[in-house]
């Protein structure tokens, strides 16, 4: 199971019991003081971009990917997004399971949007996926906002990171400190509420 995985479906959970809707894995919560080294080389200086929204359509698109997987219970196709395709058969049935839980509780992602910044490095970037989601037993939406970290490959496609290098986790919690992406889940949090 991949981090994304696990961390979605605690969000999901989160959000369905009434609790935070944020990301359970705080971006503050990566411990780098041994990776000051990393910090110092990293190339990318955070304050130079701005939160935009839904301007890149690949990044949009791989955020829709991501909820049509979990609407479908489709362990395979979210896996692609990370760039995961050699799943056993074992574990794509302990997925399916576990999605099918997920999945008891909720109808439907809708609608879907893809905050992002630049990232660390050339062609990747710090995504925050909002979603309101339809809970079967709810008639209002859920209000989401979940993070992650997304580079081009050398295929040329935008994938998902589920484990992120030293330099990543840094630059992603700088991010996570930013006024703009503050201002930003505090506008879901009151939405949600």
């Amino acid at each position: 199971e991949s981090a994304e995985s696990a961390e979605a479906e605690s969000t999901e959970s989160a959000a369905e019991d009434g609790s935070d809707v944020e990301n359970t894995e705080s971006v503050e919560d990566n411990d780098n003081a041994d990776n000051a080294d990393d910090a110092e080389s990293q190339s990318a200086d955070a304050s130079e971009y701005t939160l935009k929204q839904d301007e890149m359509p690949e990044l949009t698109a791989l955020v829709q990917s991501y909820c049509q997987a979990k609407t479908d219970c489709d362990p395979e196709a979210l896996q692609q997004l990370f760039g995961v395709t050699d799943l056993s058969e074992d574990q794509i049935a302990a997925e399916r399971e576990k999605m099918e839980l997920v999945k008891a509780s909720i109808k439907a992602y809708k609608n879907i949007s893809c905050y992002y910044i630049e990232g660390a490095e050339a062609d990747s970037y710090v995504i925050f996926p909002y979603f309101e989601i339809q809970y079967r037993k709810a008639s209002n939406l859920m209000p989401t906002l979940t993070w992650g970290y997304v580079k081009k490959q050398e295929d040329g496609q935008y994938r998902m990171v589920s484990e992120l290098s030293d330099t990543e986790k840094e630059y992603v919690k700088t991010i996570g400190e930013r006024a703009d992406v503050k201002e930003l889940q505090n506008q879901v949090k009151e939405a949600a509420a």
